[in-house]
């Protein structure tokens, strides 16, 4: 530490003034004439607090200290909100990982920490509240840093960026580049209750990819086909490739709402490849492709394949259980790329059904919603230009398909749609935002492309963090 001393020259001024450390800190020491602390412009020698053993979010008193943390395994340290601890701007709290473990410094939902990540052992940092719920940390050494933000209520990603928002009238625009090269679609995106996860199939520029926030993202496993969330567990389809034998496709389980790259079960013998369409009902899972169906057990980590050659004439893209009719429908096309539906009441024995909607039309999408609590199945695809037939729908899943009406879009192809909780969503390719209440009539509520500064923009899917877990039924 490098001291300098100066002489008082008038009543009030310290006896002695410290320069710290590298922190930058000025520390004054013997204060006189009852100087006020909560008034001075300087530093106090720090404040050491107990030691903490395991992950710990910050508390009001722990402004201005220095908080050591130790544990031989990783722990956390993360920010409150403002709405749960108002830290005054301008707050500073140091941080001392002493444990081999690391400390990871990062937010609840809605607080940006720039510069998080994990400390290594021995290591310090200084977070300083610079806004209401924005904080920077400023470390001697950190690894693995990132800016985590708040979490879209939507989050929509495609060929050419992220866009999200609290509403699908109040899209921005979050990632101008994806961290996948801008030519490939993404295939699936689930929200896990923590984060978005998105998979990308292309061998050469695809990934699994991580996302809280739209903004930044974490690539957690290799190109991706399959993705379900089961409500504890996430499970993909992966294709994989290494030197020894070249690509290959794996099975890849893990019990966590945040997965990581390493924290993966891997399945080696899965024999699913090419596999879209992945679902779960709350009791065990299904993949369907062209090449054949699979049931899971109860747990998802063990899959069999079923005897029945799956009736699908090519591929389909999206598997949902119907808790209303008790059955498991999947949607795709056939092989003159007209709608086709297969289902089953049991994930094992299938029927291939041509629904007679859509004409001339690809189904990409699928889903089931719940409009005035009762169960309805809706499939979105790719139209013929300006006849409005993008949107087929079901009330039994197994027959009785009827076409919705749809307002003209420039690009009548939809891919993905959802159910919110309250009604339903889609993306239509071409930056358009449509919503139905009842799935039988659809509206547009807002066009990205009407901003001029995005340009043209190819949406690929859409998530909510409203989306309920759909085999429960409702009502």
């Amino acid at each position: 530490s490098l001291w300098v001393t100066a002489t008082a020259t008038s009543t009030g001024e310290a006896n002695t003034i410290a320069l710290r450390n590298a922190l930058g800190q000025l520390q004054v020491t013997n204060p006189e004439n009852g100087q006020d602390a909560a008034n001075k412009n300087y530093v106090d020698n720090v404040i050491f607090s107990d030691e903490i053993n395991s992950s710990y979010v910050l508390v009001a008193t722990d402004e201005g200290k220095l908080k050591r943390l130790n544990n031989a395994d990783e722990i956390t340290l993360t920010i409150p909100t403002n709405a749960s601890v108002s830290f005054n701007i301008g707050t500073r709290i140091e941080i001392y990982a002493s444990g081999s473990g690391g400390v990871t410094i990062t937010g609840e939902e809605g607080v940006i920490v720039r510069n998080s990540g994990t400390l290594s052992q021995y290591s310090t940092a200084i977070l300083t509240k610079h806004n209401t719920d924005e904080w920077v940390v400023s470390a001697s050494s950190i690894s693995a840093g990132v800016i985590t933000g708040p979490t879209p209520t939507y989050l929509i990603v495609g060929k050419n960026g992220a866009f999200g928002g609290d509403t699908l009238t109040s899209l921005e625009r979050l990632t101008a580049s994806p961290p996948w090269t801008n030519d490939q679609y993404t295939s699936n995106i689930i929200w896990t209750g923590t984060c978005y996860i998105v998979g990308v199939a292309d061998l050469t520029n695809g990934g699994l990819w991580k996302t809280r926030d739209g903004v930044n993202w974490e690539l957690i496993g290799p190109p991706c086909t399959g993705l379900v969330w089961t409500g504890s567990k996430v499970i993909a389809q992966v294709n994989n490739w290494d030197d020894e034998s070249g690509s290959h496709f794996e099975l890849r389980t893990q019990a966590t709402e945040d997965p990581v790259s390493d924290g993966w079960t891997i399945d080696t013998g899965w024999t699913g490849g090419g596999t879209y369409a992945m679902g779960w009902n709350g009791s065990y899972g299904v993949a369907v492709s062209i090449n054949g169906s699979w049931k899971s057990d109860s747990s998802g980590d063990d899959w069999t394949q079923n005897a029945q050659t799956y009736p699908a004439a090519s591929y389909h893209w999206v598997v949902s259980w119907f808790a209303r009719e008790d059955i498991w429908v999947a949607m795709g096309y056939g092989n003159d790329s007209t709608p086709e539906v297969c289902y089953s009441s049991d994930g094992i024995t299938w029927t291939a059904l041509d629904p007679g909607v859509m004409d001339s039309s690809a189904a990409y999408s699928g889903c089931v919603g719940w409009p005035s609590g009762l169960g309805r199945l809706v499939m979105a695809g790719n139209g013929n230009s300006g006849d409005g037939n993008e949107f087929a729908y079901s009330d039994t899943g197994s027959s009785s398909w009827s076409v919705a009406s749809s307002p003209t879009l420039r690009s009548p192809t939809v891919r993905s749609v959802i159910w919110t909780g309250s009604e339903f969503a889609a993306t239509a390719q071409d930056g358009e935002i449509l919503t139905s209440s009842n799935g039988s009539s659809w509206s547009k509520v807002a066009d990205l492309n009407d901003t001029a500064s995005y340009g043209q923009i190819s949406l690929n899917k859409l998530a909510s963090t409203h989306r309920p877990r759909l085999w429960l039924q409702e009502g």
